[in-house]
């Protein structure tokens, strides 16, 4: 789990594949799991692999955890943003946060980082209606 929740290790991590093969952009190896765990999703490992309790989209935005609780355990996600300003999921992880807080402003230039970093990603439809 050191791996994951450290920003250093992390972000060395992701930055791998760009310096070896000259990528434009990285995937945290933390990218996921973590921030939805911390913002309530009901992470559980099972035989499976990993399951969220339930799926996110703008009807289930409100069950997310409020950010006072969240934040404590979201903090490696921005460090690791700041080490890598490339990480997509980061920047979507801080635009659902900034929703939370009722910052739709300070959201805006994640949800459009988002789109432009993972244009194919799990949640651009979602990023597409919060940055209108």
């Amino acid at each position: 789990m050191d791996l994951c929740k450290r920003p250093d290790l992390a972000a060395q991590v992701a930055l791998g594949p760009v310096q070896d093969f000259d990528f434009d952009t990285a995937i945290l190896f933390s990218d996921l799991l973590f921030p939805l765990e911390a913002l309530g999703m009901g992470l559980q490992y099972t035989d499976r692999g990993p399951e969220l309790g339930w799926k996110l989209d703008r009807s289930t935005l409100p069950r997310l955890r409020g950010t006072d609780e969240a934040l404590k355990d979201l903090m490696f996600q921005g460090e690791a943003l700041r080490l890598n300003p490339f990480y997509a999921d980061a920047h979507f992880y801080l635009a659902v946060t900034f929703e939370k807080m009722g910052q739709s402003q300070d959201a805006r230039p994640h949800w459009r980082s988002y789109q432009q970093l993972a244009p194919q990603g799990e949640w651009v439809e979602l990023a597409k209606e919060f940055s209108e």
